[in-house]
């Protein structure tokens, strides 16, 4: 089996038969379809049942949230890879399965492009060709659209069930840290629809993401990236040393990061090595710049200060 599509419902019936609709199309058969509803009462089960043929694995019962309700849907499955493609969402052509299995790499996570529908528009969304952690601190891909080896989620455990909304993002951060092999194909393989969870409760999204940082970076960064006395002094370190030597590139480079202290944050690593970089290459010995935090106290920060000359 190459295959397992997974889906997870609750009480959206009209976006369970598009989805239903969309998988049972396809030119591609080498796929199991495996949908775990959380217990509707909209008619999802009945639905289920008076399909001519039906998923090769379902059930209807009350779950925590949608990725524990993930979790059981990969515990059914078979496939060496595994496609999340949830209630509402399609994929958006019938012989789109059959292109990504006829170039799809041996590698641990395939991702490509989606099509994203609102209530008025649509618009395509293209991946870049190589991610990194930066990426997806602005950033996610498609999980619809991703296709990720079985054997590499389970020995993930499957998805946090720590978050509500950003848990699959939370997976790609993890596994881009542990050095997993991310692969591009430029297919458009789902519409998306954007009236879901992690597209309609933003700020929620928003600070879990934030949760994921703290969990996820060293106890000796923590400090650095979530306290705002440390950022605002190493904010105006930056743009003294911008008044100095505005004409280098490497400085002028930086101008964007210290612009705004969010950003700043979650780049902490990036301007860390800017300023390294900086001090060993051009002014160390002639300015004694000293960028460092060795006299940062986690249990003082307001005696927080930069050792600089300006």
């Amino acid at each position: 089996m190459k295959l397992s599509i997974i889906t997870i419902a609750y009480n959206d019936l009209k976006g369970l038969k598009r989805t239903a609709n969309s998988v049972r199309q396809q030119t591609f058969s080498d796929y199991e379809w495996i949908v775990i509803d959380g217990g509707s009462k909209d008619g999802t089960s009945e639905y289920l049942t008076s399909l001519e043929k039906q998923p090769d694995y379902w059930c209807s019962e009350p779950d925590t949230g949608i990725y524990a309700a993930m979790n059981k849907g990969l515990s059914h499955a078979n496939g060496t890879w595994c496609l999340f493609l949830n209630s509402g969402d399609s994929l958006y052509e019938k012989d789109v399965l059959e292109r990504v299995f006829s170039a799809i790499p041996d590698t641990d996570i395939v991702y490509c492009d989606a099509v994203f529908k609102g209530k008025n528009n649509s618009f395509n969304i293209s991946y870049p060709d190589k991610l990194t952690l930066e990426f997806f601190t602005e950033r996610s891909i498609c999980h619809q659209a991703t296709f990720i080896k079985r054997q590499l989620l389970l020995e993930s455990n499957g998805y946090s069930t720590d978050y509500k909304i950003v848990s699959d993002w939370r997976a790609w951060v993890v596994w881009i840290m542990q050095g997993k092999q991310f692969v591009h194909l430029p297919i458009v393989v789902c519409l998306f629809m954007l009236d879901g969870i992690g597209s309609t409760r933003l700020q929620e999204a928003k600070e879990e993401r934030e949760r994921v940082f703290e969990e996820l970076l060293p106890e000796y960064v923590k400090p650095l990236l979530f306290n705002e006395t440390y950022n605002r002094a190493l904010e105006q370190y930056v743009k003294k040393l911008h008044a100095q030597f505005l004409n280098k590139p490497l400085i002028r480079a930086s101008i964007v990061l210290s612009r705004n202290n969010w950003f700043v944050r979650k780049n902490m690593q990036l301007m860390i090595a800017l300023g390294s970089l900086f001090d060993k290459c051009f002014y160390s010995r002639k300015h004694s710049i000293k960028f460092s935090d060795d006299n940062y106290d986690a249990k003082h920060p307001d005696r927080f200060t930069f050792n600089n000359p300006y």
